[in-house]
């Protein structure tokens, strides 16, 4: 995995939260309170979620277009 920021991380992990109809809610907070270990295994376990769902692009647009809380 790339050597990302702790903020970049959060970020990516929200918009996959976002994109997913399936995934459980996390808010900003709770993800900033975390150590970059578990974000990064946090964002493993999504990307592979993602890679095996069956939705369509649809839920990946409206994440990129959505605005945090």
């Amino acid at each position: 995995m790339e050597n990302l920021t702790k903020k970049e991380m959060v970020e990516k992990i929200a918009k996959l939260i976002e994109s997913d109809p399936n995934a459980i809610p996390l808010s900003y907070a709770v993800l900033e309170i975390l150590d970059k270990e578990e974000l990064e295994k946090i964002l493993l376990n999504l990307l592979e979620n993602k890679k095996s769902r069956d939705f369509s692009p649809f839920y990946d647009e409206i994440a990129i277009n959505c605005k945090k809380d």
